[in-house]
């Protein structure tokens, strides 16, 4: 392990994601019961001076141990050409730069998406046995092969066997010398500029190209969507120890009917959001429909729709 015993989180969040964002500190800070003193670093990509007073104060007193938090701006390196398309920010990119954002006395970070919801301990992800590894993660159920469809694209594919697990950067935990020693800020970097045109899932295609050799599996537990059941037909881990409302049907968006969105409104009520509601609407009906089983007979044609928009984008959108 490493010789400082500070668990480090890192997160980021723009204005839109305020309210998230505080959901998913809390949950993490309430389960924070290790003991060890806890820094969670958030990337702050322009939320107000009121959301994020909002935040900080939905975060008080939640923790029982030693925690504190600190907000900083995005930093992308050297970067030139950051693709973005749809509803993702390029923010999404400031991940690959955690080299930048920690010193090097910080052995290890866990990162976390702002729309996850924490059910355990984060100590016993920050401590996972990584091996040799430079960081741990799960298969993403939605993509669980590089050759699947949203995985990585044709032309890199043949520097990699068609069964290598593909993971889901939501949700992980980096050995920082070990990132460093690999120099995968600037390989991911290298592989966005050569591959942009081709970039399907941003900056989780990079990292499963430049790391499909130095990554270890987690248990499913650690990465659990909801949407997936009714996406795939497939269960969701029951014992859920971060679950992660991944893609576009998120919790505030809709009334979710998965014990998880649940726990989330829950946790939502010891917030500065407390009392928040659901948009009616026939927006938020449509979801709520969408969300059930019939979504698995829809799934695959919405993936290969949006699968041609996104190359249209960069093909023809991008000079």
């Amino acid at each position: 392990m490493t010789a400082d015993p500070t668990i480090h989180v890192l997160t980021m969040a723009d204005e839109r994601y305020a309210m998230p964002l505080a959901v998913m500190g809390r949950s993490l800070l309430e389960r924070h019961r290790s003991g060890r003193p806890l820094v969670l670093r958030v990337i702050d990509d322009g939320m107000t001076a009121d959301s994020r007073r909002a935040v900080e104060e939905s975060w008080k007193g939640a923790s029982e141990g030693g925690a504190r938090w600190e907000f900083v701006e995005p930093y992308y390196g050297q970067a030139e050409r950051l693709p973005v398309w749809g509803r993702v920010p390029a923010l999404t990119y400031a991940r690959l730069f955690l080299n930048d954002q920690f010193p090097d006395r910080a052995g290890r970070v866990v990162v976390l998406d702002s729309d996850v919801l924490v059910l355990a301990d984060i100590a016993e992800l920050f401590e996972a046995d990584l091996g040799e590894h430079v960081l741990g993660a799960a298969v993403d159920p939605f993509i669980p092969t590089v050759s699947a469809l949203d995985g990585l694209p044709a032309s890199v594919r043949k520097e990699i066997p068609a069964d290598a697990p593909y993971f889901n950067a939501g949700v992980m935990v980096v050995d920082l010398a070990r990132w460093r020693e690999k120099e995968v800020s600037r390989r991911a970097l290298t592989y966005i500029e050569r591959h942009y045109r081709e970039l399907r899932q941003y900056d989780q295609d990079a990292l499963n190209y430049v790391l499909h050799e130095h990554w270890r599996e987690l248990e499913a537990g650690w990465n659990a969507q909801p949407r997936v059941t009714n996406a795939l037909g497939v269960r969701c881990p029951e014992q859920a120890r971060i679950a992660h409302f991944s893609g576009r049907l998120k919790p505030w968006l809709y009334q979710g009917g998965t014990e998880w969105d649940r726990a989330y409104f829950e946790v939502l009520e010891r917030t500065a959001w407390k009392g928040f509601q659901v948009v009616g609407g026939w927006k938020a009906l449509a979801w709520r429909v969408y969300d059930s089983p019939l979504r698995r007979l829809v799934h695959g044609l919405e993936r290969r729709a949006l699968a041609a928009q996104r190359t249209a984008l960069l093909r023809w959108g991008m000079r």
